[in-house]
């Protein structure tokens, strides 16, 4: 186990608000988001500790789904409800652990809301790997897949 106490070193102090944190600060996540820029896609955003900090792509995959929404939609085309919606997800997934698995690592077989294939697709400027259900999650998906 890693503990990192704000302050003591710079890396630590550029990290955003953390997801886990008791309590969570909802309204300092959400304005980093918002803040993140209205062309950024939210699945990108999200994997930026500067804005939040704890949010790998397994969980990206997994809050996403949860909040019914496309890693591809822009920042700016998502209103505040749909950000807090994303934020309590993080909270509420992360804070229970692991759970089987609804989207990450699932490309091509069912979703389990909707029954449409899993897709999955490199995005952000390092390319990870964006799992979304296309039926389910609101919005749409990358201009090349």
């Amino acid at each position: 186990m890693l503990e990192l106490t704000r302050g003591r070193s710079p890396a630590v102090a550029r990290l955003g608000p953390d997801v886990l944190a008791d309590p969570p600060d909802e309204k300092a996540m959400v304005a980093r988001l918002r803040g993140a820029g209205p062309s950024r896609q939210i699945g990108d955003a999200l994997l930026d500790q500067r804005l939040l900090a704890g949010i790998g792509n397994m969980w990206k995959a997994e809050i996403l789904f949860e909040a019914a929404l496309s890693p591809w939609r822009p920042i700016g085309e998502l209103a505040d409800e749909d950000l807090r919606r994303i934020v309590g997800a993080a909270t509420r997934l992360m804070r229970a652990g692991r759970r089987r698995r609804q989207v990450y690592r699932r490309a091509g077989r069912p979703c389990p809301r909707c029954g449409a294939a899993i897709r999955s697709y490199p995005q952000g400027d390092e390319a990870r790997m964006a799992y979304w259900c296309p039926g389910c999650q609101a919005g749409t998906g990358p201009a090349k897949a």
